[in-house]
Order: C-alpha cells, then structure tokens, then sequence
C-alpha cells in the first residue's frame, strides 16, 4: 500500500514537471457589464473535442481554472442557454481573460417524456394503466391480465406474485368489502391512472409499525375529475333468441362511493359469480367459524369444465346489486352492500367414473339433465372507524334464499328423477374495536351467527331397496334433514412492544350449539312409510373452547420473524335421543406456527414457514342413522369425536424488479395430515355406495411447487409469462373391503405471450397443459394428457375498426377439438360508443370432454355445448 502511494507521488511530481501548470482566470459579464454567475468555463488542447478542464463562474463572474497539459494553445468555450456561445482560441500561459455575452433566445427541439411503466416506491408498486393497456381492452380486469407480477383467475380472484390480495380499493376506500370482480369487470380502464400494488400492507391503521404483514392489498388511482364512470351495454342476439344487459353506472368521490348494477342475460356470462367474496377474512371466518351455507344434500351434478362458461353454460339471470360508502365525521365510515340475485342454470352431461382397486376397475356411464333455480338475497351494513388512534368495526349481514334444483339421470337406460330443495336463512354480526391503553393497545372482539339450513331430497324410482325397502321396488324416497347453528366466540387481546417486538398475548371462548334432525320417507302406491330408528337422527350437541394465545413479530432490518402459540381446551359432547346414544370429548390442543421473511439485498426476498393444526374432523357431520346424501351415497357416521394432525411447512423465493419489469416467485410446501378416522366406501356393480367412518389411524402426505415468472418489454409493450406448478397426494384409500396405498399428481405448465408488434396488430397466446396421474399400490393406472392452445389477433383500423379473431385447439387424451370465435367492433368517438358484432363457436362445437382426478377415481365429463350464436351490441361508457 506504502509503495502505490509513492508510486502515485512521484508520478504525480513527474507529471507537473514534463507539463508546467498554467492558471487561466477571467471574468464574464453580459451586455451591460453585470457579471453572470454559473457560466461553464471549457479548456480544450487546440483542435480536440475533449476538455482537458473547466471553471465555473462565481456571483462576481470571476473564474479561474489549473491548466496542465502540453499543447501550444488552447480553446475556451464559455456557454449557456441564455446566451451565445463564445469560443476563442488563445496562448497556453497564465493570464487574465475578459468575455462580454450577448443574451440569445434558443429554439429547444421537439422532444417526448416517457414515464416509466412501473414504478417502486418503499412497498408501493405503481402500473402505469397506458402502458399496459390494448385496444381490445374495455375494463381494468382486461389491463391487469397484462401487467406483469398480477395474476387474474378465471373467477375474477386477483393474485400478486402467486398470493391472492387481501384487500381491493378503490382511491384508497374498500367499498366491496372482498367482493370486487363487480368493479374490476365494470370499471373502465380508461377511468383509472395508476393500479397500486401496496406490499406488506397492514389495512388497519393503529396497528401501523406495530403488527407487520406479508400481504399485499391492491388500490386503484382514478384520473383527476373522474366522479361519474362505469359500464353499460345492451345485447341481442339469435340461434336462439339471445340478450345481454348490463347498466353499471359508479360514483367516486373523495367522501361517496357507490356502485349501482343490474345485469341479465341468456348468453352464459355468470355474473352470480361476480358476488362470490375473495376477501382473506371473510374466507377465514367461514373457514374456522364454519358458516359454509351449503347443502348437506344433493343432486348427481358436474363439476366446472376448464372452458369459458360462454361456452357451456345454459342460463337465465338477472342480478340487482346495490353498494354505497360514505365518509362521516370523526374517521368514521358507513357502507352498505345489498344484491339479489334469481338464476336458472340448466346442464347436460355425460358421466364415465372410473374407481380403480387393487383387484378391480369400476367403470359407469350416466347421463344428466339438471334445473338449477336459484333466488338469494344479502345484505350487509358495516360501521368502520380506521384511524391512528383506534379502530372500530361492526359488520351486520344476512341472506335468505328458497334455493331448489332438479334433474333427471339416466343409466343403464334407467331414469332417475332427483329434486333438492334447499332454503337458508342466516344472520350474524361481527365486532371489533382496538384502542390505545397507554402504550399498550387493548382489543376486543365478538362474533355472533345463527343458521337455519334445511335440506329436503327426493328421490324417484326409490334407491337401496336392499335397505330401505327389505328389497322391494318401491316409488320414491324422501330425505329431510335440517340443521341449525348457534355460533358465538368471544375475545379479548392486548399488543404491546419492546423496540422491534412486538407481543400479542390473547385470551377468548368459542360456543357453537347445533341441533340436527334427519328422517327418510318411502312412498309405494300412494302410502308413505317413515323409517325405523335406523334411519333417524335427533342431536344435540354443543362444543366449548377456551384458548390463550400468544403472538411474537420481531421486526428488525428487513427481517421479520413471528411466532404464534395457541393453547385450547375443548369441550365436545353430542345427544342422539333417537339413537338413544352420546359422546363426549374432553382434550388440550398446541397448535404453533412460525413463519419468518428476509428481504435481500437488490430485489430478493425469502420465507419460510411451518404450520402444526389439531382440528376436529369435518369431512362429514356425525350422524348414527343413515343419510341419503343423494342418489348413490347412503352413508352413516357413527364414530367417536376425531381430531386431525396437520403439520405444513413451506418455502419462498421470490425476485421483483420494478426497472426491468421483471417478477418472479417460487414456492415449495410440505404437509404431512395424521387422521384418526377412514371413510370405507361399499360400492355396487350401479355405482350405488354406502359410505361408513371407521376409526382406523392413516397418514396423507402431499407435496409440490408453484413457479410463476412474468416480464415486460416495454419497446414492443409486451408481456411474457410463464407458470408452472406439480403437486402429489399420497394415502390410504378403503374401497370394497380393501385398503390400500393410492397416489395422484398433478402437473401445469402455462406460457403466455401478448405483445404488439405494430400498432394495427396486437397478439395473445397462451398454452396450458395439464397433465393427471393416478397410482394404486405404486401401479400407474391412469395417465391422462391435456393440452390447450388459445391464440388472438386483434387488428385496428383508422382507430375505429377493430377486428378479433380468437382460435382455442385442444387436445384430451388423444382427442382434438377446435373453437373459433370473430368479433368486429365500430367505435364513434362523441359519443363514445362501441357498436359489436360477435359470433361465437364459428365451427359449432357440440361438445367438450374434460378429466378430473383423485386418490381412486377418474371421472370423464363429456359437456354438451352452447351451439354456434351471433349478438349485436351496443356499449357506451358513463
């Protein structure tokens, strides 16, 4: 080191030597001899392009400048942007200059300023909404599709970076309260500015740098002015009679938010499923609280195909919804959400269930030919007060519905008529409230809901003759079950901190009463008969549960680290008068969970977590007496209390860059599941099944990985994608008195393109395949491929003609199948209205098949279509 600085010294002496230092000072004035200060002052060697030094005029115009370079002269160049530029070429000696500027008005060239498409500011993400924006494009669901780091599902579920948002605003307000797709669907994307991306964000404000948080929440910037927006456009159509209404006006204001829809169609648009809720808390309420609102009955139905539901689905809806939030004073808001729905649903499939077996594969055919009707009605009014200094919730909702479907199933040319009736009525509220307690901060919490859920099913020809009937035909059976909840839980929790820990100690009790009836009817020749005790069910059961709990969060640099220690003791005990039978269940229950973050240095950023739950087992409500579930499944559920054992573990990588608009994210879990009872399946040659709960210890193991990368290149506004994701479920399977090891893996894998090549044509593509295995005993007995390719061309003309032709190819199993839609739109700017023509299913197609599996079943779903149709639209915004 001593040597590189003598080194440097002598170098140095060297140089002043060869080359002797001149000083060149001077002064600069304008015309009328007032001196002009922050002038640059160049030296260049005569004839270079390279400044060899340069001075700075001070606020006396004075500057002064080292020369030291061997050259015979110099040139001097003093500039500005208000004056002439002055050069002069003068002796390399030391002397004194004088310059007198000449003011000049300088003519800037055209130039542009482009803003960045993403920027990063702290944890706020922002996408700039033009940059990502397409011609084709009406909503700001159809622009979110495109930015990279954001995900839509087919539901209208938003994710970023493969995590579903927790929350949805609109200008910073939650005005749907998780059920936003009715916004991101109506909204036009011409009406937003910027989607903000908040990360980490902790949606209640007075627990700000206390109470950290890995989510991310999503908020909309609407343009300045923007108060009246929205959507409407009305359609009709033939092959057969077609209509499509949608009138969905909102309004955005800084103190008043409200969305007004009604929406009815035939042409297989869902808008029921704009309703379904995605908030994180409304689905972990349902989750823990069990208010599911579902039928505990059933009708032989298909699951959803992995098409578009304009293809298949058969429908009748007209949807009323009703939203409003309004800021009062003291921070305190009040929102009001209401929407009615009455749908008609109808369905025709074909059936092929495969069950393998170590010994035997089960193979049958069915036939359905299903009615939904559906009437519901919800509401809920919230009082929110979300500020620095406390926090006060109280959500009340209610629904009511007169549910009923029917359908008639065919097999083995036998015809099967089925009718559910299901009406529900619920009611609940939801309080919480956190204020400051010196430094400490003090919460309360109560939930409190009650079910009326009744389940009526018939059955014609009746079923199970074997036990129902002493193995007589008979006409018709009946199953009624009704079911109603009393839910309470009650809590309280304190949060205090030391430095960058923060402690979380919390105590509460969960009460749920239940009572359950059930009965089965049979009807030969007009005389109805009620079954036996067998076949009955009177409970009463009540489940207590005292927990304690506490929370760590250490937050520290980047590092994040928190730990959670839930203590319960429940309480569980179940009346059965007509069983004349009772259990009981006294037990301690540890349920800890840590999980840990560390944001890296760059764009990096890793997480770990693992998860131990101890639930009681859900899979089937307990019931001593038989239950006709539906048309083939008799089942009864007389074992004792069961808790299942879930351990998860789970790993993140993720790396977002905001200047290469560049994100990607990998996750890996673990999850190892001790159960303490095992559903036996008896399963006849017509597919009739008695199911029983045997308690028999088993183990599930499953594992996999989801990786999702996405990048924008903004020189062609282009956006590539691609995700891949392989998940594997291993365990024990009882079917037809033998148990044995079964094993089914799942395989994705998705790129997506959509780029703009020039600015008449822009282009999508997206693969996705998909790939099904199921194994028995480690034999491989089904291996089931499916591929699916979806490009479009969209063309623009004159900014006024746009034309879209849009091809899907499949390949099932073997089995091709081609789509092919075209859509021409006119647009007149003042107005601004879009006139579309569209016709669907070009090549009518009549049918899709689609493969879903599980630990020992295949089920083939052969879908009938909607045939080729033709629609006229007219769209306008507000």
């Amino acid at each position: 080191m001593k040597g590189c600085i003598l080194g440097g010294m002598i170098a140095l002496l060297w140089s002043n030597w060869l080359f002797p230092q001149e000083i060149i000072s001077g002064k600069v004035v304008d015309d009328t001899s007032k001196p002009i200060p922050n002038l640059n002052v160049l030296f260049y060697p005569a004839g270079s392009e390279i400044a060899a030094s340069f001075a700075i005029t001070d606020l006396n115009g004075l500057f002064s400048a080292s020369v030291n370079f061997d050259a015979d002269s110099l040139d001097i160049v003093v500039s500005s942007i208000h004056f002439r530029k002055v050069s002069v070429r003068i002796e390399n000696k030391t002397q004194a200059l004088f310059f007198e500027m000449i003011p000049d008005v300088k003519q800037l060239e055209t130039f542009t300023v482009k803003a960045s498409p993403i920027e990063r500011r702290g944890d706020t993400v922002s996408y700039l909404v033009s940059s990502f924006s397409a011609d084709n494009d009406r909503t700001i669901e159809d622009v979110l599709r495109r930015m990279p780091g954001i995900e839509v599902e087919q539901s209208g579920r938003i994710l970023y970076q493969g995590v579903p948002i927790q929350k949805f605003y609109v200008d910073g307000l939650d005005l749907m309260d998780g059920r936003y797709v009715v916004i991101s669907s109506n909204l036009p994307y011409a009406s937003v500015s910027t989607v903000e991306v908040l990360e980490n964000h902790q949606p209640i404000r007075i627990l700000e740098d206390r109470v950290g948080s890995q989510q991310a929440s999503l908020n909309l910037k609407l343009k300045s002015g923007i108060t009246l927006t929205g959507t409407a456009f009305a359609g009709i159509g033939c092959l057969p009679l077609l209509w499509d209404i949608n009138l969905s006006p909102m309004i955005f204001n800084k103190k008043f938010q409200a969305i007004t829809s009604y929406q009815t169609n035939n042409t297989g648009r869902d808008v029921a499923s704009q309703m379904r809720t995605f908030s994180l808390q409304e689905l972990k309420n349902n989750l823990e609280k069990l208010n599911q609102h579902s039928a505990l009955l059933g009708i032989q139905s298909t699951q959803v195909p992995a098409i578009a539901e304009s293809r298949y689905l058969d429908n009748n809806v007209h949807l009323i919804n009703l939203n409003g939030i309004t800021l009062l004073n003291n921070g305190i808001q009040l929102r009001a959400n209401f929407y009615y729905i009455n749908d008609i649903q109808q369905e025709e499939a074909g059936l092929k269930n495969t069950l393998y077996t170590p010994t035997d594969t089960l193979v049958f055919n069915e036939k359905i030919k299903n009615k939904a009707f559906q009437n519901y009605f919800y509401g809920a009014i919230t009082l929110n007060r979300n500020v620095k200094k406390n926090y006060l919730l109280n959500k009340l909702d209610f629904s009511i519905n007169s549910n009923f479907s029917k359908g008639v199933l065919y097999q083995q040319n036998k015809g099967v008529y089925q009718r559910l009736d299901h009406p529900l009525g619920f009611l609940s509220n939801d309080l919480r409230s956190i204020h400051t307690l010196g430094k400490k901060l003090i919460e309360f919490s109560s939930f409190i809901s009650v079910e009326n859920n009744p389940n009526y099913l018939m059955i014609k020809p009746g079923v199970f003759e074997d036990i129902l009937n002493n193995g007589a035909v008979y006409e018709n059976a009946r199953q009624s079950l009704i079911k109603k909840t009393l839910f309470t839980e009650h809590g309280t929790a304190m949060v205090f901190g030391h430095k960058n820990l923060a402690i979380t100690p919390g105590i509460g009790v969960v009460y749920e009463q239940q009572t359950l009836g059930s009965n089965i009817e049979t009807n030969e020749s007009g005389q109805v008969h009620t079954l036996d005790d067998r076949f009955m069910n009177d409970q009463f059961q009540y489940n207590v549960r005292v927990y304690a709990k506490t929370e760590l969060e250490l937050l520290k640099s980047g590092f994040t680290l928190n730990i959670k220690m839930p203590i319960s003791w429940v309480f569980n005990r179940l009346i059965d008068d007509a069983q004349d039978t009772n259990q009981t269940i006294k037990k301690c229950v540890f349920e800890p969970a840590i999980s840990l973050n560390y944001k890296l240095k760059g764009f990096w950023k890793i997480g770990g977590s693992w998860v131990l739950t101890n639930r009681p087992d859900n899979t089937g409500f307990h019931h001593f007496g038989y239950v006709l579930l539906n048309y083939r499944s008799l089942s009864q559920n007389p074992t004792p209390f069961a808790f299942n054992k879930r351990q998860k573990f789970m790993a993140t990588l993720s790396y977002r860059n905001t200047l290469s608009s560049f994100f990607n994210v990998f996750n890996y879990w673990y999850s190892i599941s001790d159960y303490q009872l095992i559903y036996k399946y008896q399963v006849s040659s017509d597919g009739s099944t008695v199911l029983k709960a045997l308690s028999i210890p088993n183990r599930a193991t499953s594992f996999g990985f989801y990786l999702q990368s996405s990048k924008y290149l903004s020189g062609t506004r282009s956006t590539l994608g691609f995700k891949i994701s392989f998940s594997q479920q291993q365990g024990f399977s009882y079917l037809n008195e033998a148990l044995f090891n079964t094993r089914n893996q799942i395989i994705l894998i998705e790129p997506y393109l959509s780029t703009r090549l020039v600015n008449w044509l822009h282009i999508e593509y997206q693969l996705t395949a998909n790939y099904l295995k199921t194994f028995v005993v480690s034999e491989k007995l089904s291996d089931i491929a499916q591929f699916r390719h979806q490009i479009s061309l969209f063309t623009l003309f004159e900014k006024k003609h746009l034309f879209n032709i849009s091809t899907e190819f499949y390949r099932i199993n073997g089995a091709s199948l081609i789509f092919s839609d075209f859509k021409y739109r006119f647009s007149i700017t003042r107005p601004k209205i879009d006139i579309e023509t569209v016709w669907n299913n070009i090549l009518n197609t009549a049918e899709f098949v689609t493969y879903q599996s599980d630990y020992t079943t295949v089920l083939e779903t052969t879908y009938l279509l909607r045939p080729s149709q033709v629609s006229l639209t007219v769209r306008f915004n507000f």
